[in-house]
């Protein structure tokens, strides 16, 4: 499957606790929005979802600086400058700056790996603080490759951000070492991460 089940309990366990994510892949199609959306279905009943209408969101929702008065959690389809749906520009930065206020966030973008989307998002043009990515606590990089005439799909790796001052640092808690290798989960890391204040 695409992700084992182990796997996919502590990723609904997360995504309960209010754990903000991004899915990444780096081919197009490869099912970042169906995996996203069925991570999603662990959100808690009573949780306001607002959808950012990409480079046309207006972000009348937030009011600097407080909070969101009941759980709310921001659906970012792509972070892409590839149509105006998608969400780019200074628009990607008010996004993670309302992560840090108090909005969970939940977002799917191009990149091969957590280390990658890091870097998009830091580099030109949008030149985004470390600090300010790590809103963004979980990255699922999902693998997509043709088999013959079928397209397999697996979770490849599952990447821990966390802020540092100016900074952030990224913890691998679960990985496949290649291609339908068993998925290797860093029990402690879960655990560090589930733990953290929501």
């Amino acid at each position: 499957g695409v992700l084992p089940a182990s796997l996919a309990t502590l990723l609904g366990e997360a995504v309960e606790r209010g754990v903000s994510l991004a899915v990444v892949a780096g081919p197009s199609g490869a099912g970042k929005t169906t995996l996203l959306s069925a991570l999603l279905e662990s959100l808690p009943a009573a949780t306001r979802r607002i959808h950012i209408r990409g480079c046309y969101e207006p972000f009348d929702f937030w009011r600097e600086p407080e909070p969101p008065e009941t759980e709310t959690i921001l659906l970012v389809n792509e972070i892409s400058a590839h149509l105006p749906v998608y969400l780019w520009g200074p628009g990607v930065r008010r996004v993670l700056q309302a992560g840090l206020a108090g909005y969970h966030l939940a977002a799917t973008a191009h990149a091969f790996s957590a280390q990658e989307f890091v870097a998009s998002l830091a580099g030109y043009p949008l030149r985004v603080p470390l600090a300010e990515i790590a809103a963004l606590e979980l990255v699922v990089a999902l693998d997509a490759w043709r088999d013959r005439a079928e397209v397999s799909r697996e979770v490849r790796e599952v990447t821990a951000l966390q802020a540092t001052g100016q900074g952030l640092t990224s913890r691998e808690l679960a990985i496949r070492p290649h291609r339908g290798a068993p998925m290797r989960l860093d029990r402690a890391g879960w655990e560090e991460l589930l733990a953290r204040p929501g």
